[in-house]
């Protein structure tokens, strides 16, 4: 099964929603799929992507609260760097506003 088909399963899905639900009711309330994802893409799956729909559910219940937050902050920082800097600039406008 391809990593694309596997992703797209109902059973992963619902392993990631039964994660997520997990995780906003004891501290990250605010914690998305795409969130969910992109950890997995970028910690786990980067140089193997799961093989299976049991390795990737695997990889989904593996996850740790301090693996999701670490990871997103890394990805924001790294998105931000790669702003331009008027990007920046208007981020900054719509804050203060």
């Amino acid at each position: 099964m391809s990593n694309n088909s596997v992703i797209h399963s109902n059973e992963f899905k619902l392993a990631v929603f039964l994660k997520i639900k997990q995780l906003r009711r004891n501290e990250l309330t605010t914690l998305t799929y795409t969130h969910i994802i992109k950890v997995l893409h970028f910690l786990k799956w980067k140089k193997m992507p799961p093989q299976s729909i049991h390795l990737a559910i695997h990889d989904v219940f593996d996850l740790s609260i301090g693996e999701i937050v670490a990871t997103l902050h890394m990805l924001a920082l790294i998105d931000g760097t790669q702003m331009e800097e008027n990007a920046i600039e208007e981020c900054w406008r719509k804050i203060n506003d």
